[in-house]
């Protein structure tokens, strides 16, 4: 029931933001409700920047009363054409949302159900984000030094924060940050429906296109990173840009969640603003001109941005900024020192799983892909693909205006990504992260095999289109979506941190048998600690002037440090093993032992050794 309310919560956030972004429209069909959620998701980095900016507490319940605010202010004013329900009959489109009902539900158990079929968080970044998440769902703020988390400053905030308010009313940060990471991926291709249809202005296309990017394993996992968020909030922001042409009320909405993607990630900002140009570029060439707020709406977001990025520069500039990634840290103080990153950061050869790519790894699937961000496409969508880049020649030369359009921006972003993906594979001199273009190729690869199937479908007679269709469908599931369903459930690793499965399993057996957020102290790496459910203030000043060389406590200074710390228990591990040695451990849980300041609780033969401190 909790996590039922919690989610019940998720939802009356991001409506409420995203309808107090758009009260000025009217109608309440489905498209505008489920578009105000994803508004909400962009809206929601952005007011806690702002509020913490305006140094209010990242608190839940200041949240839910801005979020609610004035949708039921417009309730209690009785406002006049509050809400206009559509007069279309929504049993009219019965059969069209009972198909997108199910590609939902295929997602839903790809990215909420999957990372629930092994009992940790997965390979690296999962673990560093749960100890930002914690620190914003406790300090109730985002002001920490740079230079403490990797993903908190410089690195942008919106992820952790979003996680993070979520984490407030759900005492498990393990089931909060599985299930909202799956969550935002599932809802982003909802989200993507609408996208389409607003683009293309065909139910058809847009149904299509969404079971292609449901279907096609290069669209995301459920890999725990801020890239779901952020690549999620590209849809939204390029609808609202398409609605923004048609009525210039949607401006603002857009520009605020253009802030939310710059606040959500560093690097994906920089792909956004180079597709949104395609974008702009096709209008430009189709419609001989671009009207002056259209091309505002960018640079106003990336001004809100400035929330954040200011203070960040004024830490290079005092020559204080710090990136933090595990146990190193790299500092950034000299122009020098920002060309050298900077250069390792457009390499193009950089990122964990870039590399050169074949045909094959298109046409054909490893059933265990790339966990971060799966590579390929399939067969049948591939060839879907090419014939949609024939049709969308097609369109640019015979179609009406609209149609030009959409054309040729599928081109564009599909040519833009396709060399993204393939940075090293061609030699480029420049690159951002190859691997994490292939989720960003699936959108207009998924747009394109949409036409090109309706292309087809046009040409066969009435009898046979349905039969064409059912074919389709089931050749893309057989080789595409049998391949991400199983990248997706299948069992992941814990990641490289960790020294062995005795090591996590003594961790998995504190969570199990210890209430959430107990406080728990570990000598090396109180991230893996949060990560399973416990709590460590390791950031705090308390904390850091209490147990600087810590090992090297007499055990009456350590039991009087913990109790005054709150600290209930302690692990110890194979971490502590490689960090202090294995004689240094095992003479320590000795005299752990047979003190009268400790208790053991649980143990594993060389591994993990759990007291209590008493």
């Amino acid at each position: 029931m909790v996590y039922v309310l919690n989610i019940v919560l998720f939802l009356i956030y991001m409506y409420g933001l995203g309808y107090s972004l758009t009260r000025f429209e009217k109608q309440m069909s489905l498209e505008v409700n489920i578009m105000r959620i994803a508004i909400g998701m962009g809206f929601f980095p952005v007011l806690g920047v702002l509020l913490n900016f305006l140094k209010i507490s990242l608190d839940w319940k200041i949240f839910l009363v801005l979020s609610l605010a004035l949708p039921v202010f417009d309730i209690l004013r009785f406002r006049k054409n509050c809400c206009q329900f559509p007069k279309n009959n929504i049993l009219e489109l019965k059969w069209h949302y009972v198909c997108l009902l199910l590609i939902i539900i295929f997602c839903g158990i790809c990215y909420c159900y999957g990372p629930f079929t092994y009992p940790w968080l997965e390979s690296d970044d999962s673990w560093f984000h749960a100890a930002s998440i914690k620190y914003i769902s406790v300090e109730r703020n985002i002001n920490i030094p740079s230079g403490i988390f990797p993903y908190m400053n410089p690195y942008p905030p919106g992820y952790d924060l979003l996680i993070a308010i979520m984490h407030q009313t759900s005492s498990s940060l393990y089931w909060t940050i599985k299930f909202f990471n799956g969550f935002i991926v599932t809802l982003g291709i909802l989200f993507f429906y609408f996208f389409v249809k607003q683009f293309s202005k065909n139910r058809n296309k847009a149904l299509l296109a969404t079971f292609f990017l449901a279907t096609i394993p290069c669209y995301l996992s459920h890999y725990i990173w801020s890239h779901s968020l952020v690549v999620t909030l590209f849809i939204p922001a390029f609808y609202l840009i398409l609605k923004s042409k048609e009525d210039k009320r949607f401006s603002l909405p857009a520009s605020v969640v253009i802030a939310g993607i710059c606040l959500t990630q560093p690097t994906q900002p920089i792909k956004f603003l180079i597709m949104l140009f395609f974008l702009y570029l096709s209008f430009y060439l189709i419609d001989k001109r671009i009207k002056k707020y259209i091309i505002l709406i960018p640079i106003i977001g990336m001004l809100f941005s400035l929330i954040w990025y200011g203070p960040v520069l004024k830490e290079y500039n005092s020559k204080k900024l710090r990136f933090a990634f595990a146990s190193k840290i790299t500092k950034i103080e000299t122009p020098h020192e920002a060309s050298s990153f900077a250069r390792k950061l457009f390499s193009p050869s950089g990122g964990a799983t870039t590399r050169a790519h074949k045909i094959y790894h298109y046409l054909f699937l490893p059933e265990r892909n790339d966990r971060n961000n799966p590579a390929g496409v399939g067969i049948v969508i591939s060839f879907f693909i090419l014939l949609g880049i024939l049709s969308s020649f097609h369109l640019i030369r015979k179609s009406e205006h609209k149609d030009r359009i959409y054309g040729l921006t599928m081109l564009f972003w599909l040519f833009f990504t396709f060399l993204g993906c393939n940075t090293k594979t061609f030699k480029l001199p420049v690159g951002l992260f190859a691997y994490r273009f292939w989720a960003l190729f699936a959108i207009p690869a998924s747009m394109l095999a949409a036409e090109a199937t309706l292309e087809c479908m046009a040409s066969l007679s009435r009898n046979f289109k349905k039969l064409f269709l059912v074919a389709v469908v089931i050749s893309v599931l057989w080789s595409s979506g049998y391949h991400k369903f199983i990248t997706n459930t299948y069992i992941w690793s814990w990641g490289a941190f960790w020294s062995s499965a005795r090591e996590i399993r003594g961790y998995l057996w504190m969570r199990y048998n210890f209430k959430p957020n107990t406080k728990v102290f570990a000598f090396v790496d109180n991230e893996f600690v949060i990560g399973h459910d416990m709590h460590s203030d390791y950031w705090s000043k308390k904390y850091q002037g209490s147990f600087k060389e810590a090992m090297g406590f007499e055990l009456s200074r350590l039991s009087k440090e913990l109790r005054e710390n709150n600290f209930e228990y302690i692990i110890i591990g194979e971490r502590e093993i490689r960090k202090y040695g294995r004689r240094v451990i095992y003479n320590k849980i000795e005299s752990m032992r047979d003190s009268r300041f400790f208790e053991p609780v649980y143990e594993i033969k060389n591994s993990v050794w759990i007291f209590k401190v008493l």
